[in-house]
Parts: structure tokens; sequence; C-alpha cells
């Protein structure tokens, strides 16, 4: 457990410490969205797992850090899901129209229509 804090840590430093480094005038914009990705990720998985290794160590004989290892799954299988929709993002393929609570995402740069607002709400 102790491991796996370190290691999501020291990813995530080497990684924004890479990336600040290679940031030039023309591509800052897309440096600092990418570091704030990494750093997000980073820290709230490395969290976790200090969490958890916390909890192990209060109290080894019980099984506390079992809902943290569960929401560390989680978020991982949330990073990986948030990394791949960020390459739709920075590519610009996506549009996203509000209305109210209900958020419409179009896969390509067309607009959507009054009928698909109407058919979406149906939905809910």
């Amino acid at each position: 457990m102790g491991l796996a804090a370190l290691e999501d840590t020291a990813i995530a430093s080497t990684l924004a410490c890479y990336l600040y480094s290679k940031r030039t005038p023309s591509s800052t914009q897309l440096i600092t969205r990418l570091l704030v990705y990494v750093v997000g990720t980073g820290a709230l998985t490395s969290m976790f797992s200090i969490i958890e290794l916390i909890s192990i160590l209060a109290s080894p004989n019980t099984l506390l850090y079992i809902p943290f290892a569960l929401i560390q799954v989680k978020l991982y299988a949330n990073s990986a899901l948030l990394s791949l929709n960020l390459r739709q993002y920075q590519r610009g393929k996506h549009v996203v129209t509000s209305l109210g609570e209900c958020n419409i995402t179009l896969g390509n740069n067309r607009k959507p229509s009054p009928l698909q607002f109407i058919e979406r709400l149906d939905r809910f």
C-alpha cells in the first residue's frame, strides 16, 4: 500500500515536471490543460492510496480499508475514461449544448436540432 501511494505521487510529479519543462509559447495552453489533468488525477488517486494505507496501519485486524480500496479502483477507471475523452476534447470534435440541467454532447461539429432536445428530455 505504501508503495502504491509512492508510485502515484512519483508518476504524477515526474510527468508534471516533464510537461512543464517541454512547454513552448505556442503550446502553453495545451500543456496547462494536460498539467491540470495529470495533477488532478494523480493527486486524487495518491490521496486515496494514502488514506487506505493509514486505515490499514490504524486498525490492521479490521476491514476498514475496503471502502477506500473500492473507491480507488473506481478512480483509476474514471482516470482512464477521462484520458480517452480528453483526446476528443483536445481535437475539438465535440459540441456541448446546455439546456438547464440537460447537457447534450454530439460527436461531430453539428448543432443539435430542437427535436433532439425533446427526444432527450423525454428519456428523463
